[in-house]
């Protein structure tokens, strides 16, 4: 990677620009602001030598630079020192990781603890009162003190002195009773009271004195009354009062639930305890939920050493089982215990107390095998998906799976040259199982695929050297029907056809051989039929007995020259003699040909052209429906449609098939023009068997456009046209080989 001096890097994390330097093996020095923080990291090699910042030297200024945020790197030109710092890149990267990510930690719990100081609310059980409560005290009565409705006594009052009328302020006389006065009301004594009691008293005065029996008997009646309201109201004050003593207990029952989901509610154990501590403290010892409260308490104690224990751990292999064998401890004794769902959240959170000291092993790997690191650091994204040094365990799987594509790729090379396909293939295998997510991993498997056929493209070649040229050709033909998808298929059909090539010219050099050995046939001949087979033989499979046998071919040509030549002279002649006749032969045949052609084409158009005449000298009669055009057309002026004015009857003379009438129109051109066609019945009726009708030729019957394809009938057959029928009108099918004649018309 090339380095400006004094350019600056932002968008980039110190730590990640650091493992780019280390994998380009760069030699620079970085300058790193971070506020009002500078400090220096030089690097040899991609190696970190040295470091500085304020009074810290080397590694611990390293790592105080890494744990620095929001930094500016900046490419500076200071002279690089020694060698002070002998740990490996890597290993300072993590710790100084782990040291930042424990500042921003204690950064974060220190703002969120002056946070919840600010927003904690003091919860007292005494003086609070839920929306439900302020709801229900609505409801509960309050007797009104008034001048006519005396209070009425408390419960204790109640227990103490039986109520008299004589203790009670003067009563009120409700609507619906008579007016009486006051006085009229007896009071009651210690013996009883109403009515019997003035009966067995032994006083003088009689109970209403002055009064008739009808007055007497209203004053007995409405003191019956007043006893019943007395004995109402008791009852309904006793209701009150049970009421209200059974909704205290309801608010006290309901207090506590809610003092319990607010412990619930907490994140941490200090929390729930003081929340508990202060209801406990609130509390009377009358109070009938305060022992569950107390072994809450004691739950919250217990939970607290557990919690105390499992911080005093060492983080080592072994922490995750001996955490949860606290905390399952813990909960084996407690069953069903309100502080199980936080049990289980610190359960649960376990791993993630393990990350740090996971992530710090990543750093002590670094020589061992790339499998091996690759699997660790797959294990790590596996057990931590959420964790904060996730980039950076990415990074490092970047980097490895970049220093094995580049190892790779140098070693396909190697491959292609010296033919050690199986090494890359093994290179491959292990690229695809380690790094299965790189976007690289179809170009790999592609390759691998590639190398994998060349290997066995090399074993099918090594073992055919040893059969036959047949035997081995089917080899290759079987495989490649074997393997479709394989990739070597142009190697394949290249062996193919070399041995091929092979097989043809074992064959040919048979056959040619037994040729040039055969002493009937010229010399010259079996001259050239074997250089013919020479030029062939690219491979020089037969090189050395070719050679032998042309230079024995040459001596016998060189002995018989002269005869070849009056041999070669003759033919020549001969030829030319037999090109000469059969050119003349040609010519006269051609002409014939021609001659035959003018003469039917003559007579052709004599014949039409008499029969025209003949026609439009009958059209002349037709009253002006038909006006007979000067290109042997004729217009029928009611239809407007133009027909030839000859049938082929009368231009042809010959009858012809179905598929010969519809080639017939299609080439006729009569009139110029080149869109006639076959009529079908209904515009041949109109021309033949309406008023004035068109002369008939002498044609029996016409063929129509109509084939039976429409109609029920089989295919093969097509409607026809009468002519000389114009007093009926039927539809006629016949067989498309009959032979008939046409009648053409357009357009």
């Amino acid at each position: 990677m090339d380095i400006e001096v004094g350019g600056q890097i932002q968008g980039i994390s110190l730590g990640s620009f650091l493992q780019i330097v280390h994998m380009d093996k760069t030699t620079c020095t970085l300058k790193i602001y971070s506020n009002d923080d500078i400090g220096y990291l030089y690097l040899k090699d991609g190696a970190l030598v040295a470091a500085e910042t304020g009074h810290l030297a080397n590694v611990e200024a390293a790592y105080e630079i890494l744990s620095w945020n929001k930094t500016v790197i900046i490419i500076d030109n200071a002279p690089i020192p020694n060698q002070n710092i002998k740990l490996s890149l890597m290993s300072i990267l993590m710790e100084g990781l782990r040291r930042k990510d424990e500042k921003n930690a204690q950064m974060g719990t220190e703002v969120e603890e002056v946070e919840r100081k600010e927003l904690e609310i003091e919860f007292d059980p005494d003086t609070y009162q839920s929306k439900d409560d302020q709801i229900a005290s609505q409801f509960v009565v309050t007797p009104a003190r008034s001048e006519e409705q005396p209070q009425l006594p408390d419960d204790s009052e109640r227990t103490e002195k039986p109520l008299k009328m004589a203790d009670k302020a003067p009563v009120s006389v409700p609507p619906f009773l008579p007016d009486l006065p006051v006085d009229a009301i007896p009071e009651d004594d210690e013996s009883g009271s109403g009515a019997a009691g003035a009966a067995d008293s032994d006083m003088d005065t009689p109970f209403f004195e002055g009064e008739d029996e009808r007055i007497s008997g209203q004053k007995v009646s409405l003191f019956a009354r007043i006893k019943r309201m007395g004995l109402a109201i008791g009852v309904a004050a006793v209701l009150i009062f049970g009421g209200l003593h059974l909704y205290g207990i309801y608010l006290g029952k309901s207090n506590y639930n809610r003092v319990i989901d607010q412990v619930k509610s907490q994140k941490d154990l200090e929390t729930m305890k003081s929340v508990l501590g202060t209801y406990i403290n609130s509390q009377d010892d009358s109070n009938p939920y305060l022992p569950d409260a107390i072994s809450k308490m004691n739950d919250l104690n217990d939970l607290i050493k557990v919690e105390n224990s499992i911080r005093a751990l060492s983080l080592d292999d072994n922490y995750k089982a001996k955490a949860l064998g606290q905390y399952d401890g813990f909960l084996s004794e407690r069953r069903g215990t309100f502080l199980e769902d936080y049990v289980k959240e610190k359960e649960a959170e376990i791993p993630k107390s393990l990350e740090a000291y996971e992530f710090k092993k990543l750093a002590v790997i670094e020589k061992r095998s790339r499998s091996e690191r690759m699997k660790a650091y797959k294990e790590f994204l596996m057990a931590y998906p959420e964790s904060k040094n996730i980039q950076v365990v990415k990074n490092l799987i970047s980097a490895l799976s970049d220093e094995s594509y580049a190892e790779l790729t140098q070693e396909y090379q190697a491959c292609a040259g010296a033919g050690r396909w199986d090494s890359c293939v093994r290179l491959s295998d292990a690229f695809i199982r380690d790094f299965s997510d790189d976007a690289r991993i179809s170009t790999v498997m592609e390759s691998r695929k590639k190398m994998a056929d060349q290997m066995e493209l090399e074993r099918l070649k090594a073992k055919s050297v040893a059969m036959g040229f047949e035997q081995a050709k089917k080899m290759f033909i079987d495989y490649m029907a074997d393997n479709p998808e394989a990739t070597i298929k142009k190697e394949l059909r290249d062996q193919i056809g070399m041995l091929n090539q092979k097989i043809e010219l074992q064959a040919k050099w048979e056959e040619t051989a037994s040729y040039c050995r055969n002493t009937q046939i010229d010399v010259s001949q079996r001259i050239r039929e074997l250089k013919d087979y020479m030029d062939r033989d690219n491979v020089g499979m037969y090189k050395r007995e070719a050679d032998a046998m042309l230079r024995d071919l040459k001596r016998e040509e060189r002995l018989g020259q002269a005869r070849m030549a009056e041999y070669l002279r003759e033919r020549e002649e001969k030829e030319q003699y037999a090109r000469v006749q059969a050119e003349r032969d040609r010519v006269l045949q051609e002409r014939e040909r021609l001659r035959q052609n003018e003469s039917r084409r003559k007579a052709r158009d004599q014949k039409l052209g008499e029969e025209s005449r003949r026609m439009a000298k009958m059209l002349g009669d037709s009253g002006g429906r038909f006006r007979a055009n000067s290109d042997k057309t004729v217009t029928d002026t009611r239809t407007g449609l133009t027909w030839c004015m000859v049938d082929s009857y009368g231009s042809e003379g010959n009858c012809m098939d179905f598929d010969s009438a519809r080639d017939f129109v299609r080439s006729l051109n009569t009139g110029g023009y080149r869109d006639w066609r076959l009529p079908d019945s209904g515009e041949l009726a109109m021309l033949y068997n309406s008023r004035p009708y068109y002369p008939s030729s002498g044609a029996s019957w016409y063929w129509t456009l109509r084939s039976s394809s429409e109609s029920w009938n089989a295919s093969d057959r097509a409607a026809v046209f009468y002519p000389d029928r114009k007093d009926e009108f039927e539809q006629v099918f016949k067989n498309k080989s009959d032979c008939g004649y046409v009648h053409a018309v357009r357009p």
